[in-house]
């Protein structure tokens, strides 16, 4: 069986090969859309050579490059996929692996391949508002519209004059980690995480990791805010903590973290966490962190590493509210957050910060 897969971020294509693997498929063209520029691209890139699957005949890539169309004009950012896609033979594909619902240029490659077996992948707690938000709404995409009427018939007309569809794609299948919430009405299949999973000789019981979150970023806290929870996190520990930014950190607020904080471990990755972690001989025996992806692949991936995820407080939550939504009218940031943070594997401790109450 030969699949078409749809990239933009490391965790995506970690799904694609766990996906690969479980449902036995003879060859994969994964198609990449990103800035190559971009941490995340960097990212990704080591993921692809840790994997040795990925340099066999097996696996084909096409990448396309955001940043070589920034700021230009909408026929050649649409062209920018659609010419690359329409250079690839369609009906060798048996099933498409959609990874991010809320992406236009995916909705317009599973739209125009809609006749062919449709699969959505993890991208991360994303599944759980699709889940939760979409599925009962009964819509596979639901992008916000942007710009004017007159330039969305441009977009259109420009996608059409590209043989690419301007309709909804089929009915979606879902490769999930979030299995067991998926209704018996939708065809599923469990991402387990076996491509990754691990069990170490032992677990380093003095050190901790602490996951930076961009919080600051979206408009949900201040720094002086921020930082004073992480505070509360590290004085409440005699471990040696670890801190590693979110990629969507500023330089500036990371620099100004490091300032705050100089005894404390500021480690930059250029991998994802989930590898570094796979390649620690003994790694940090515990993770702690605001609501991350990073939680849910933990607890399937290193059952002997423990997990504590900070709540967020209600005036974060409320902040997120007015916080930009990337590509769904379903559903809001707060509502979101409060999702994930409420289906939160069983494992995972949850911590209620004694600062911030207002």
């Amino acid at each position: 069986m030969k699949a078409l897969a749809l990239v933009e971020t490391p965790l995506q294509l970690l799904c694609v090969k766990e996906a690969a693997d479980a449902m036995e498929l003879t060859s994969v063209t994964v198609f990449v859309v990103s800035d190559l520029r971009s941490n995340s691209y960097t990212q990704l890139t080591k993921l692809r050579s840790w994997f040795r699957d990925f340099s066999s005949e097996k696996y084909q890539f096409v990448v396309a490059d955001l940043s070589s169309v920034a700021g230009e004009s909408l026929e050649l950012r649409i062209g920018l996929y659609a010419d690359l896609f329409n250079e690839l033979d369609h009906d060798q594909f048996d099933r498409l692996l959609l990874c991010e619902y809320r992406s236009q240029w995916q909705k317009d490659i599973a739209a125009t391949l809609s006749h062919i077996d449709t699969w959505l992948l993890d991208d991360g707690a994303a599944t759980l508002c699709y889940l939760f938000f979409h599925v009962p709404a009964k819509k596979q995409f639901s992008l916000p519209q942007t710009g004017t009427e007159e330039r969305q018939a441009e977009a259109n007309r420009i996608k059409q004059s590209m043989n690419l569809s301007t309709g909804e794609p089929a009915k979606l299948s879902l490769f999930t980690m979030f299995h067991a919430h998926v209704p018996n009405s939708i065809v599923s299949q469990p991402n387990n995480l076996r491509c990754i999973y691990k069990l170490f000789d032992a677990v380093d019981s003095s050190s901790m990791v602490f996951i930076g979150t961009n919080m600051v970023e979206l408009g949900m806290s201040t720094a002086d805010q921020y930082h004073s929870i992480v505070k509360e996190i590290i004085q409440s520990t005699n471990k040696k903590v670890i801190y590693i930014p979110h990629r969507g950190q500023s330089k500036e607020n990371n620099e100004l973290f490091k300032s705050k904080f100089p005894t404390v471990e500021f480690l930059t990755l250029d991998m994802p966490l989930e590898l570094w972690i796979h390649e620690q001989h003994k790694p940090p025996g515990h993770i702690v962190g605001f609501y991350s992806t990073a939680f849910y692949i933990a607890n399937l991936a290193f059952p002997q590493i423990n997990l504590t995820c900070i709540a967020f407080t209600q005036n974060m939550l409320d902040k997120a509210e007015e916080t930009h939504v990337f590509g769904s009218n379903l559903f809001t940031n707060k509502e979101a957050f409060a999702l994930a943070y409420d289906y939160l594997p069983e494992k995972v401790v949850r911590y209620e910060s004694h600062l911030m109450q207002n």
